[in-house]
This record gives structure tokens, sequence and C-alpha cells, in this order.
């Protein structure tokens, strides 16, 4: 296993069994947690059993992305701004979380990532991406840093390189907007030497349901 992202977890019992067995199972394997705190409307999607147990799972993740509306419901504090998202991070780090990336999309003013390790905040600014209502950036970001973590690629040069993959194609012009979002995993796949083939499909036999 050359990395484990851990996304979606579903239930608390679910959290709680990784945190027990992520170190005895896969001590050396980097792991990455986006847990999908929050819909694209800015509201919970979990109770907050969950959010103790994403807590709680914190010191096991390592590595953890998450945007400024899971940093509020964690810290109970809102992020409005990038002054308040760093003041969370630092609350999220004494939960015992060594590396964070904390996304500032949702934030006011410019859109600004931090990456914090305990001491230092490491800024990664980009102007902000027209609206089109394409969601799911982060996720996209998550999947082409944990590919580059695979490879092996150091923390902040793969943060680096996977948000400019996403910003790329955030940038592009194309017809179907949802293919901006298979770019950057297409590019980070290829990155492992593994291209993927062509998707086909067989059309239904006509009558079929």
């Amino acid at each position: 296993v050359d990395a484990v992202g851990l996304a979606d977890l579903g239930r608390p019992e679910t959290a709680d069994g990784l945190r027990e067995r992520l170190d005895a199972v896969l001590p050396a394997a980097p792991r990455l947690l986006s847990a999908g705190l929050a819909d694209a409307h800015c509201a919970p999607r979990h109770p907050r059993a969950m959010l103790d147990a994403i807590r709680r799972l914190a010191p096991h993740a390592q590595r953890w992305v998450l945007d400024a509306d899971e940093v509020a419901l964690l810290t109970g504090r809102p992020c409005p701004d990038a002054g308040a998202l760093r003041e969370g991070g630092r609350r999220l780090f004494d939960l015992g979380c060594p590396l964070l990336l904390l996304c500032g999309g949702r934030t006011e003013g410019h859109a600004v990532d931090f990456a914090y390790d305990g001491r230092d905040f490491t800024e990664f600014g980009a102007d902000r991406a027209p609206g089109d209502g394409l969601h799911g950036a982060k996720a996209v970001l998550t999947a082409d840093l944990l590919a580059r973590l695979a490879r092996g690629e150091a923390w902040l040069p793969a943060v680096e390189a996977a948000k400019e993959a996403v910003s790329a194609a955030l940038a592009a012009p194309s017809p179907l907007p949802e293919a901006r979002r298979a770019a950057p995993l297409a590019q980070a796949w290829r990155a492992l030497s593994r291209d993927p083939a062509p998707i086909t499909a067989t059309p239904p036999a006509e009558g079929a349901g």
C-alpha cells in the first residue's frame, strides 16, 4: 500500500475502528483524511457523535484536508476569513494531527489555502475561479494530493503541485464543466505510471429497461 485515503467514513463506529487499526496494519503508508463533514450548502452532514469520532481519529490520520466549514464544525467557531481559518487550524493541530491543509475557498476575499505543521503556515494563494456551479474541487484536490503522496513526494511540494493542477483545470474553458474534475486526476494517475484506459460503454438493447 503506497498511501491511504480516508473519505466519508459513514458512522462513528467506522472511524473508531480505523483509529485502532491504522497504526498496527499500515504503519508506514502516508495517510490523508478528507471526511466530507459539510455539504455543498455548508450544512453539516453528520451528527455530533461523528464529529467526536473524527476528532479522536485525527492523531492517526497524519494529514488532514479541511475547508472552512469543516473547521468551523470541529472547533465550534465560524471561519469567515483567513485569520479565523488559521486560528481554527491551531485548535485542530492541538487534537494531534501533525499536518493540516486548510482550504479557504469558502472564506471571504482572496482564495487562500494554508498548510500548517504546528509552527508555520505555508500560504498557497490563487485567484478565485468564476463560479459555474461546479462542486467538488476539494475532493479532486485531495485525490490528486493522495496520488502524489503515493508516488513519494514530500508534503509541501505535493500540495503545491496539486493546487496548480486543480487551478489549471478550473481555469480551462470546457463545453463540459464536469470534465474539469477529471483533468487533474488523470494527470496524477499518469504520474504514478498508471495511464487510465478509455472508458467505453455498450448501448442497452432496444427495449431494455
